[in-house]
């Protein structure tokens, strides 16, 4: 079994830029312990996810993270429910 330990910060209201334009998003920091290795109690990676979500598209628009699974995503289309 894995396990791990994250923390969700609120860091910032501030404007993120897409494909789709500019939008103003909270910045959310997540920072993550990870084991090293599957079904380890050993040595562990700090990651750090970052999240950008924009309330006017009730979507994230931007997220980057950071150690040995780094992943980049930003919204390119959207459509509001009516």
């Amino acid at each position: 079994m894995r396990w791990e330990e994250a923390k969700y910060e609120v860091q910032a209201w501030e404007k993120t830029r897409t494909p789709r334009g500019e939008f103003d998003a909270f910045k959310i920091v997540m920072t993550m312990n990870v084991p090293e290795a599957v079904k380890s109690r050993g040595p562990t990676e700090l990651r750090t996810h970052t999240y950008y979500y924009a309330p006017d598209v009730k979507a994230i628009a931007n997220l980057h993270t950071s150690g040995s699974a780094r992943v980049e995503s930003t919204l390119v289309d959207f459509n509001l429910a009516k």
